[in-house]
């Protein structure tokens, strides 16, 4: 894959007009991370959890979505953050594994939101098990340890789980 230089003007993965450099997984990722995050700005949190399925299901990724509890009124950090993660992780899932079963869960508690999304492991085929930067990774824990939070992801079974628990603030 070619970077295009900064300040082009391009979607990143677009060395020149008209030429995209990205494979199916990249183009399916980037696909859904835009609507994704369209589909989320400007609506409420269960809502946004529950229509984002949709997206990800077009893009061939079949999803099931657990909402427990409820959200805080008005979200705060905890909610926004919770959002996030699981935008990352469903994007992750299209890129790394393919169109495979994924579960999300998302449970509201006072003190906390706890996301899991989880994939019942690759498609055979569909990329290399050593591709990625990690980086993403790194974002979710950077955003969860900023709420005094955590984000386990690994090998479960035999797919991924990426479990992200995000600590409200307490009432003032």
């Amino acid at each position: 894959m070619t970077t295009p230089p900064e300040g082009n003007g391009l979607l990143p993965g677009v060395s020149r007009p008209g030429r995209p450099d990205l494979g199916w997984p990249e183009l399916a990722a980037t696909a859904v991370l835009v609507v994704l995050f369209s589909v989320t700005a400007g609506i409420g949190w269960v809502a946004g959890v529950a229509e984002l399925a949709e997206p990800s299901r077009s893009a061939g990724l079949p999803v099931t979505v657990d909402v427990r509890g409820n959200p805080a009124d008005p979200p705060g950090d905890a909610d926004l953050f919770a959002q996030r993660v699981l935008v990352e992780a469903l994007t992750n899932v299209v890129r790394h594994a393919g169109p495979t079963p994924t579960r999300v869960g998302v449970g509201h508690d006072p003190d906390t939101v706890v996301v899991t999304v989880q994939d019942a492991g690759p498609v055979p085929g569909h990329r290399p098990p050593t591709t990625g930067s990690g980086m993403g990774l790194v974002g979710m824990r950077e955003r969860a340890a900023l709420l005094g939070g955590s984000v386990q992801a690994g090998p479960h079974g035999a797919g991924w789980r990426v479990r992200a628990v995000l600590h409200r603030p307490a009432p003032d």
